[in-house]
């Protein structure tokens, strides 16, 4: 099972998206990340936005890394 892509809105709206999957980079190349790699956001952590940044998710249906 892969864990969903989490984003924010220009607003700083943190929010999970319904189908895609959260990518990871790897070097040159991205990955899916798996549950059993994931671990918990400590307490105190800072979430930031990045205006004109690409965010990079799996789409499960089309088996492939799009942009967001």
């Amino acid at each position: 099972m892969m864990p969903n892509l989490v984003l924010s809105d220009i607003k700083g709206n943190i929010f999970v998206h319904p189908v895609l999957k959260m990518a990871a980079s790897a070097g040159r190349s991205f990955i899916v990340p798996s549950y059993d790699s994931m671990v918990v956001l400590p307490k105190g952590s800072t979430l930031f936005f990045m205006p004109h940044h690409a965010l990079v998710a799996w789409d499960e249906r089309d088996r492939a890394f799009v942009t967001v």
